[in-house]
């Protein structure tokens, strides 16, 4: 019969007379409120969606056009920065080949290196060195063996899921299982045979679907208590190593003391009373973060004048005639004034004698104040624990003429020299903790900025289509959406970055932590408020199109959250968000990325910069190629558990989705390891992770997902309408009586869990540890770093203050060659590089004396 669309009779707002399928549907037209009635899609005029307004006879969304033109602009930059290193690249004179091959030099010596190749020589690993192997923890320390042992379980993991998933598919009798939920859905008659044979399929396969998910909780926990042993232990045998901290004590009460005093002096005179025994040394924490920048001057200073340095830059004037001779192009000039003033600038170059003047750097060390703390450094690893157990016994010790001061406390530590973070011992602990609210409240507001900013006008974009009527967003969208997502990443990894930096913790591993913890909770709270706003977005316009389940119920009638979750449309509009925002804008981009704005622009940027510039040498040359050289952190601990998190949270959507979510996350997660071997190996400067601090909050994190694979179990399973015997439970809880329920499932779960793994395994699984006959003077001719040679303030008061011959020199990686015995420093490192002819060389200046 003959029916006019949009009268009412069938549904008041399908408009669209649709020839081809001889029906009546609604319009496909995204952010249209009412459309008008015909055969094509159109919108009646100025009957938008929140959001849009009309123009040009359009829908448009404003925080749409806002994105494309910040995209716009980056794009832009982006071709700006292009154009400008083709131009450095092949428009350039390269003047400049020595300054250039000295910072490449430099910067080979900084990356990871063996020390024990051959002696006399320094070389790289093999790039088959296997770091998940506690035979090489001596590459970066015990820390980065756990690290690649759980990159390694992070692409185990969702492997073994993936043949789970298929297990239980056969074992359900038919691939359709794996299909739950995509059925294809371009057409209203496609839609209305989706929803109907989506849930006939949801219903046939609840009892698989319930025993997968259960399979997969009590595998995945017992997997994570396993893992959690074998790491225990494999961190166990790893600490029977003889490293620095097996010598070193945490002095902690000490009164502070003036620059004018020979406080280190008095200090190891005050121990040695006490203890009884002789002490190698004592390295003191200074309050200098107020003067870092004129400290590590000086030290720049004093490494130039050991390496006979070459002269300071020429002066305005004869730059400029400089830069006139060289190039015909007044772009060039100026392009190569700016690039000269960047170069000097983040190179340090000051006016020559700033600190030439012993009496001012004495001036400026006099001035200082020591924190309180210090490291008290012993002969053995006996002497050490007989001088722990004594202080303890004695309940600390009371310093003379400091009757009202704290006693004198002896502590164990994990720190190597070169994790502890000097400057922040000015950082009092009231403080630290302060700075740590207000670096998570930081995050917080970044998120809910982040949110409201960019990600929101997008989402109200992508809820426009009803994706319950088969309406879905273009592939551009999709691809301006990855780059949303890609974006929020990489900031969130710098800003967690800075808050981190601002609280002032006192070695690298407790910054480590508290930047893995803080990052994996606001990438967390990224996807939950990307998902929750979609969610809601949906909803809200789904019910104002009058969306319908099977049974003819539209959405605005269902009763509560959990059952409308649970409906078919939005099973497909969120399981298609969590898709697309998981692969590849989460599991993949980035880190296909990475390598490439990280690592090789920076490098082949200042690369090209230097090879043109030629006053770049020397140290200059040193620095620049350097400036810019990513350090290896352990944020891939968050980029990992966020990964995994994503898989988790498939579990509450259409299964259609699982099966390649897990393979996407296998492949990610292997492209990842391979990418942080070959950084690790290759591409990063020296680091150390000394301890499995960042490692046992990981697990921590661990908990978390197993806990959230119990959540989506009762969630499936909760109000169940079949039997127990198909799959469900007795049990049915509805509003925020059921979130408040499943919200102490996680709670319990994961207190339960952590108990188990900071506590039960840590004590079975305990290594007997038996301490070394190797005295300090042994481990400190093998390992260039020490407590006195790591702390700034104490090579120079060495020099300055104490006028040691020779002083003891600040250590740096690359400069290893530079380090002098002398025992009453503490000091015992010597050694002897080969460059790449195969001449011995002991700095420039050793070079150039034996030359002439």
């Amino acid at each position: 019969r003959n029916i006019e669309c949009g009268s009412g009779i069938l549904d008041p707002n399908a408009h669209v007379a649709d020839e081809l399928q001889n029906m009546c549907r609604r319009c496909f037209v995204a952010g249209c409120k009412m459309c008008a009635t015909g055969s094509s899609d159109k919108c009646k005029p100025h009957q938008c969606e929140m959001g849009y307004t009309w123009v040009d006879g359009k829908c448009k969304g404003l925080g749409v056009r806002i994105l494309y033109a910040v995209l716009s602009i980056i794009g832009v930059l982006f071709g700006g920065l292009v154009l400008w290193w083709f131009d450095l690249l092949l428009c350039r004179r390269r003047d400049n080949r020595d300054g250039l091959c000295e910072g490449l030099r430099y910067r080979e010596k900084m990356k990871v290196k063996n020390l024990n190749v051959k002696e006399g020589e320094v070389g790289v690993y093999p790039i088959a060195t296997n770091l998940s192997s506690e035979k090489n923890a001596d590459v970066a320390g015990p820390g980065l063996i756990l690290h690649f042992n759980f990159l390694m379980m992070s692409v185990i993991w969702p492997f073994g899921v993936m043949l789970l998933l298929l297990a239980f598919s056969v074992y359900a009798g038919h691939i359709s299982f794996l299909h739950v939920g995509t059925d294809p859905d371009a057409t209203p008659t496609e839609v209305c045979g989706a929803v109907h044979h989506g849930e006939q399929l949801s219903i046939r396969y609840t009892k698989v679907t319930n025993q997968f998910i259960l399979a997969l909780y009590a595998l995945t926990t017992a997997g994570a208590i396993f893992y959690s042993a074998l790491q225990n232990r494999k961190y166990g045998r790893m600490k029977q190593a003889v490293t620095m901290k097996d010598f070193i004590l945490v002095i902690e009460g000490l009164a502070k003391q003036s620059g004018r005093r020979e406080a280190e002096v008095e200090t190891k005179r005050f121990l040695e009373k006490q203890l009884d025994m002789e002490l190698v040394g004592v390295s003191l924490c200074w309050a200098y973060a107020d003067v870092e920048s004129d400290v590590y001057d000086i030290l720049e200073a004093d490494l130039r004048g050991e390496e006979d340095d070459p002269a300071p830059l020429p002066s305005q004037e004869e730059f400029d005639n400089m830069l006139a001779e060289k190039y015909r192009f007044p772009l060039h000039r100026k392009l190569a004034r700016w690039e000269a003033n960047f170069l000097s600038s983040i190179t340090k170059v000051h006016e020559e004698g700033t600190w030439a003047d012993n009496e001012k750097v004495l001036e400026l060390l006099e001035d200082l104040r020591t924190s309180g703390f210090g490291f008290a450094v012993f002969n053995t690893e006996a002497d050490r624990d007989e001088a722990y157990k004594k202080c303890c016994e004695a309940g600390g010790y009371q310093e003379p003429n400091c009757p009202g001061a704290n006693r004198v406390q002896l502590l164990y530590t994990k720190m190597e020299p070169t994790t502890i973070i000097w400057k922040n011992y000015s950082t009092k602990k009231p403080a630290r903790i302060v700075n740590m609210y207000f670096a998570i409240i930081k995050i917080i507001l970044f998120q809910a900025l982040w949110g409201a900013c960019f990600y929101l006008p997008y989402a109200y974009y992508m809820a426009a289509f009803s994706y319950a009527h088969g309406e879905e967003p273009d592939k551009q969208a999709a691809l301006v959406f990855s780059l949303i997502v890609t974006l929020g990443n990489q900031i969130n990894y710098f800003w967690c970055g800075y808050c981190t930096d601002q609280i002032g913790f006192f070695e690298s591993d407790s910054w480590h932590s508290f930047y893995t913890v803080s990052y994996t909770l606001a990438n967390i709270l990224n996807v939950v408020v990307d998902v929750v706003v979609t969610g809601v977005l949906s909803f809200r316009i789904m019910k104002n199109q009058g969306v319908s389940v099977s049974d003819g119920r539209e959405l605005d009638e269902m009763d509560s959250v959990h059952e409308i979750l649970e409906t078919f449309p939005m099973q497909k509009t969120l399981a298609s968000q969590v898709w697309l925002y998981s692969f590849p804008s989460t599991f993949l981009l980035p880190y296909l990325i990475e390598p490439f704005f990280v690592i090789c622009v920076p490098y082949f940027l200042m690369k090209v910069m230097v090879r043109t510039c030629p006053l770049i040498v020397g140290r200059r040359a040193e620095v620049a190629m350097t400036a810019m050289f990513a350090s290896f952190d352990l944020g891939r601990y968050a980029d990992m558990l966020v990964n995994m998190l994503l898989c988790v949270a498939t579990l509450f959507l259409a299964q259609g989705y699982w099966l390649k979510t897990f393979a996407a996350c296998t492949f990610s997660n292997l492209w990842i390891v391979c990418l942080d071997h070959w950084r690790c190996l290759r591409a990063v400067p020296l680091f150390q992770l000394a301890s499995n601090r960042v490692e046992v909050f990981a697990q921590d994190l661990l908990a978390v997902g197993c806990s959230c694979c119990l959540v989506a179990w009762v969630f499936r399973v909760n109000c169940c309408s079949k039997s127990v015997a198909d799959g469900c439970e007795g049990f049915c809880y509805r509003g925020w009586k059921f979130a408040m329920f499943l919200i102490w499932i996680v709670i319990v779960h994961t207190l339960i869990l952590i108990l188990i793994q900071r506590v039960v395994l840590p004590h079975l699984f305990r290594a007997k540890y038996e301490s070394s006959d190797e005295d300090y003077s042994s481990v400190a001719r093998r390992i260039p770093a020490n407590p006195f040679n790591a702390n700034p303030i104490n090579c120079l008061r060495s020099k300055y203050v104490y006028k040691h011959e020779p002083h003891c020199f600040f250590y740096s990686s690359g400069k290893e060659y530079l380090q002098k015995v002398n025992p009453s420093t503490g000091c015992y490192y010597s050694t002897r590089v080969r460059n790449k002819m195969g001449k011995t060389i002991i700095g420039r200046k050793a070079k150039k004396n034996r030359n002439g």
